[in-house]
This record gives structure tokens, sequence and C-alpha cells, in this order.
């Protein structure tokens, strides 16, 4: 989960309820209590999306692993709306591109998946194919850890 989302979201919920205290007091004028609930709201709107973001994060290492299962070093998620019929997450992990291939070799080998690998320096891409699910991996050194970008597609093969 990523902490600046949660932070966010805390800091919206409560700016809403500063807002809205502010337009209930007595001595607040009536012009003023309008545009004072309405910024409640319209934050009050924001932080809900905001939830339902933190929502989608959180259940990213589940929704994946209904495909392949995520790396275990995973740390935080970044939810990526779902715009056409493929999938995608983000995921940052504490571990070298390397480590990720290696995890997914394993996996590759005590099951019926067909893998292909192809790697840079700093970039690994592995595409995982079982029936008709195909699975794009893509692990890119960030600092000392790794931003791992999982694609699913179903049905048909890319």
């Amino acid at each position: 989960m990523d902490r600046l989302t949660l932070t966010l979201f805390l800091c919206f919920l409560a700016m809403a309820a500063l807002l809205y205290w502010g337009s209930r007091r007595s001595d607040t004028l009536p012009w003023h209590r309008t545009f004072l609930r309405g910024g409640a709201l319209i934050i009050l709107a924001l932080s809900s999306l905001m939830g339902y973001v933190l929502f989608r994060e959180i259940r990213g290492p589940e929704e994946l692993g209904r495909y392949i299962p995520a790396y275990p070093g995973v740390r935080s998620t970044t939810w990526v709306p779902r715009v056409t019929e493929d999938r995608y997450w983000v995921f940052r992990a504490d571990d070298d591109p390397a480590s990720v291939a290696r995890f997914y070799e394993d996996i590759a080998a005590g099951s019926d998946w067909t893998m292909h690998r192809a790697e840079s320096s700093d970039t690994l891409f592995i595409q995982m194919e079982k029936e008709e699910l195909t699975v794009s991996i893509m692990a890119i050194r960030k600092g000392k850890g790794s931003e791992i970008t999982y694609g699913v597609s179903e049905g048909r093969r890319p």
C-alpha cells in the first residue's frame, strides 16, 4: 500500500470535517456556510475516490494472484484502472530484476507455464503463457529495488 495515498486520504477526510464544522458554527455568515459546506462535499467526494484507489491498491496482489503469484517481495502497489480487456498492476520490490526472474523461472519449471525471457542491463521482460492466458512481466531496476509491471491477457495471444 502506498503511504502517500493513505496520508492524502486521511488529510482530505480531516479537511472535509473541518470545513463542515466551520459551516455549522453559529457565528459564520450564511453565504460562508454555503461555500464551506460545498467545499466539504467536494473534498468528501475526492476522498471517497481516493479511498477507492486505496482499496484497489490493497487488493492488487490478491487480484493478480488469480492469474499468477505476485512476486513475494512486493511492498507497494500502484492501481492501474482497467481501460481495455487486459489487466495491469504495478508493484515495487526491494529485490533486483534478476531475483524476479529466478522466482518466475521456478514457477514455470514446476508447472505448465511456457516462459520467454529478454533482458538488458536494467530491464527484464518475461512473457508467460498457459492455455489462453498470457502474463507479461516487466521488471525495471529502480535504485536498489525494482518496479514490476504485470499485464494479463485472457483468451488471445498478443
